[in-house]
């Protein structure tokens, strides 16, 4: 579950793959049509941004913390924790508030992992352990086992959703 970011507008240099039929395509049809989709995606940053739960949390906290957040009302703003359809609606607005992320991406004292974790996000019972299992502060506590909070996200993903702002044309959270 998570977060399908789609570009309203977006900037594209090359044409996406033909869907095959899904009854009659070979297994090799279907990983050649996922590989050349991928590479679209990469090809065409502001055409779609994906991120999980656990990501997409800690995105928005960059995007308040930088300010970009202020870019948009109040009631979008709110709106984007949901799939609704909620979103920057123009090139303008994207393009400014990938500015603003990518000035505090710069001033942000990074992990060894080039990993986040928002401090309003670490403090919660949630917890999971290095093997990824979810696992309560309290037992974690007890049984002396190294945690870490859910809600990360990479440096690398972060850019990535300033390459998608700046290529969408407006954006949808869906």
């Amino acid at each position: 579950m998570g977060m399908d970011v789609s570009g309203i507008n977006p900037t594209t240099i090359s044409e996406p793959p033909p869907r095959p039929d899904w009854q009659t395509c070979s297994d090799e049809e279907r990983d050649d049509y996922f590989e050349a989709k991928n590479k679209y995606h990469t090809e065409n940053p502001g055409v779609y941004f994906r991120a999980n739960v656990w990501s997409w949390r800690p995105i928005l906290e960059a995007m308040w913390e930088s300010g970009a957040c202020y870019e948009i009302d109040d009631k979008t703003w709110e709106l984007m924790a949901f799939n609704d359809g909620a979103g920057a609606k123009d090139a303008e607005t994207c393009k400014r508030m990938a500015k603003k992320i990518r000035v505090w991406l710069q001033e942000k004292i990074w992990d060894e992992d080039s990993r986040w974790t928002p401090e309003s996000l670490d403090d919660r019972e949630m917890q999971v352990n290095d093997e990824g299992q979810f696992i309560s502060k309290t037992e974690a506590e007890l049984k002396n086992i190294e945690t870490t909070s859910p809600y990360q996200v990479s440096k690398e993903h972060l850019e990535s959703w300033c390459d998608f702002l700046e290529n969408c044309g407006g954006f949808e959270v869906w």
